[in-house]
């Protein structure tokens, strides 16, 4: 399959946590533009002032994962981001992959805890801002990550983190049409999905 923005929102869409992404992107208008790849290292962003998200051309597992990724900040956009929110985001874009079979090269819990102490450590992003309640609101479950806080995982032991893995997330999903258009067509039909929200799919 080849990576156009058809078939990542595509892939995306039609798996469970990725369905649940993007119909709570849709519940709050977010969004949504792939662009050329620039060569600037910067694959991926949401923009919480223009509500939008960035994603730019790349392999179809990368630009599965960042798309998924980048949802997870479009859709808790109240809680400002934490150190657990990217650690989430990551397990999130590499869950997603996988639910859609292109996660050709899984990494473990503890690569995505050493990535994020690495690259983000330093930023000041505070520990947790409930990230893991937000998507348990939406129905989405990362295993070895409670609910309440914890390490973040096995593994992600970070400075001040009051946190205890306690098991699974459990909450209703909430429900939602999901309406994307695309400038070169309409996206509803390859998704499957009922027209009417507010996600603007822009290609």
């Amino acid at each position: 399959m080849i990576n156009t923005p058809y078939n990542v929102m595509n892939l995306v869409g039609a798996t469970p946590t990725g369905s649940k992404l993007l119909n709570e992107a849709a519940r709050q208008g977010v969004n949504i533009q792939f662009l050329p790849n620039n060569g600037d290292n910067v694959i991926g962003q949401y923009d919480p002032t223009s509500n939008t998200v960035s994603v730019e051309e790349n392999d179809l597992e990368t630009m599965v994962e960042v798309l998924s990724h980048e949802l997870v900040h479009s859709t808790t956009p109240g809680n400002g981001n934490s150190l657990e929110e990217e650690y989430s985001a990551f397990l999130v874009g590499e869950k997603v992959a996988g639910e859609a079979g292109v996660d050709y090269n899984p990494h473990s819990n503890s690569f995505w805890s050493d990535h994020v102490k690495s690259s983000y450590g330093d930023q000041g992003l505070v520990a947790s801002n409930g990230i893991l309640n937000d998507l348990g609101m939406m129905g989405i479950e990362l295993p070895g990550l409670g609910s309440t806080g914890g390490n973040l995982t096995p593994g992600l032991n970070l400075p001040g983190s009051e946190f205890t893995a306690s098991g699974g997330i459990g909450a209703m999903a909430s429900a939602g049409s999901f309406g994307a258009f695309a400038a070169a067509g309409n996206l509803n039909s390859l998704l499957g999905m009922n027209m009417g929200g507010g996600l603007n799919i822009m290609a």
